[in-house]
């Protein structure tokens, strides 16, 4: 997190780097190097956690003329155990969102089949979805859900991990 870079392919970050631009609106499942990636190219950006330390650790990182752009939202978890919300505590955020007003979600969190089912009606036509770590068969719905989308998937190391790891990216149709 200390360079602002998300925790996700470098093939991603760069498809990333040249896509996000000023006044993008922006969501993320799951805060950290990402959030300050978004906010520093000038973005309107929503993040979803669950994890209280890790947010409050991801705010103090936030330079403050970059927080007005930021909203994020702690997401209790219902499951003091497994210290994971429910899927629908989780996901309440979006029912905030106007459809078709978001121009990149970011999907790196918890409950990402249902983020994804969440989110298709808030992207803009010809926005964007990206699923990290996308090869898990718990995500294999993810691409019967959005099969009319074009996809492409990446795959090579990360900032965090020696190893390979993939993400799809889809983009949504635009309207004819």
């Amino acid at each position: 997190m200390q360079a602002g870079f998300p925790w996700i392919n470098y093939v991603t970050i760069q498809f990333m780097h040249h896509l996000v631009c000023k006044n993008m609106h922006i969501v993320e499942f799951g805060a950290g190097g990402s959030s300050i990636f978004f906010l520093k190219r000038g973005t309107k950006l929503t993040s979803i956690e669950h994890d209280k330390k890790w947010i409050e650790n991801v705010r103090k990182k936030v330079p403050k003329k970059l927080q007005n752009n930021w909203s994020y939202h702690l997401i209790k978890p219902s499951n003091e155990i497994t210290q994971i919300p429910t899927p629908e505590s989780y996901l309440a955020p979006l029912d905030k969102l106007s459809d078709s007003s978001i121009d990149l979600f970011l999907i790196d969190g918890r409950h990402r089949v249902e983020s994804i089912k969440k989110a298709i009606n808030k992207i803009k036509p010809g926005g964007y979805l990206i699923l990290d770590n996308s090869d898990r068969p718990q995500y294999l719905k993810s691409f019967e859900l959005l099969a009319n989308w074009s996809l492409h998937q990446t795959s090579s190391i990360t900032n965090s991990s020696p190893n390979v790891t993939p993400a799809a990216i889809w983009k949504k149709p635009s309207l004819v």
